[in-house]
């Protein structure tokens, strides 16, 4: 700052001595394209001249403000030595873009920010590089925060994508847009199987009540997902044949059986505690589910749905007796122990059927 003080309020400087101090500021060789505008006390705006002196073209109390800008545009910026002028003429065309003074066309302006995106995912996949092989050293948190932006900038991306195809500013046909839903769930899918290995490899530490969060947030998610999958094959949307209908209906069976053994056994060991009512009314469901199911077998075998040879018929109807008999005694034995309290009159009706 000291500078810049001194330059602006020597009398014998001109418009050039500012203009040295702001280009070695910003490291430019290539000069003649840049200057420097500001707007005197009528509220007109002006091109700093170097050839005059300061003192003659700032009139008016200070402080006063320049604008640093591109004056004169390069008919072939290919011909463009440094790197730091092309970013500056980029920065001025982009700003004047944003705010209307260089009209362009929405086509135009579309290729000219997937140019853009171009550039900065190159100059990205060039910094990762060097990070990852050493030529470029940064410390471990910094290496953290660059992929936790890394993160940011494409879900930022992807919300707006996903924004534009919903409100139709980006139209894509059907399959593409299938193709699109299917790698979001891939990504999700991906990030949920890493988050899930860290965490039980202690690589990403949480509470006991976060972890329960999670695995209660996972099984829902995969709940939502089998009904919706679910509803769309019973309604036709997602055509499936015969066998792959039978066979995912034979997967739900086994992981909801999965899911009883699994809650049952931490019922039984005290792992999820329960009260006696509960406990009753989830036995009580679990003999109706298994009496629901075996009507439904036994339909199915009594009308040919599921063929099963004599010896077969056999052993479920000697089995099929073997329960009822052993419901029978449980039932006795509760009646005569008192667990289970029953008027005179049933009483002698069911010693009348036994």
């Amino acid at each position: 700052m000291s500078e810049l003080e001194l330059e602006l309020y020597s009398d014998n400087n001109t418009g050039q001595a500012l203009l040295d101090v702001v280009f070695r500021h910003l490291d430019l060789l290539e000069t003649a394209y840049f200057g420097l505008r500001y707007v005197d006390q009528d509220n007109q705006a002006h091109w700093l001249d170097a050839g005059k002196r300061l003192r003659r073209q700032l009139r008016g109390s200070d402080p006063h403000t320049f604008y640093f800008g591109v004056k004169f545009y390069a008919a072939d910026p290919c011909k463009l030595l440094e790197e730091i002028t092309r970013y500056q003429l980029f920065l001025q065309l982009k700003q004047d873009v944003l705010r209307g003074r260089l009209p362009v066309s929405f086509d135009l302006a579309a290729e000219l920010a997937a140019y853009v995106l171009q550039c900065k995912y190159q100059l990205f996949l060039q910094l990762k590089q060097d990070v990852l092989r050493g030529r470029l050293p940064v410390s471990l948190d910094f290496a953290a925060e660059l992929a936790a932006y890394v993160l940011q900038c494409k879900y930022h991306l992807f919300l707006q994508l996903r924004q534009d195809v919903l409100r139709g500013r980006l139209p894509v046909t059907l399959d593409f847009a299938a193709e699109l839903a299917a790698y979001v769930l891939q990504c999700k899918y991906q990030l949920f199987l890493q988050l899930r290995q860290d965490v039980l490899r202690g690589r990403l530490p949480v509470s006991l009540d976060l972890a329960a969060e999670l695995a209660a947030y996972v099984l829902q998610c995969k709940y939502q997902l089998f009904l919706q999958l679910r509803q769309d094959v019973l309604r036709g949307r997602l055509p499936v044949s015969l066998d792959l209908a039978a066979k995912l209906a034979a997967y739900v069976l086994q992981c909801k059986y999965q899911l009883f053994l699994q809650l049952r056994q931490d019922v039984l060991r005290g792992r999820l505690p329960v009260s006696l009512d509960l406990a009753a009314k989830l036995a009580a469901y679990v003999l109706q589910c298994k009496y629901q199911l075996f009507l439904q077998l036994r339909q199915d075998v009594l009308r040919g749905r599921l063929p099963v040879s004599l010896d077969l018929a056999a052993k479920l109807a000697a089995y099929v007796l073997q329960c009822k008999y052993q419901l029978f005694l449980q039932l006795r034995q509760d009646v005569l122990r008192g667990r289970l309290p029953v008027s005179l009159d049933l009483v002698a009706y069911v010693l009348q059927y036994v």
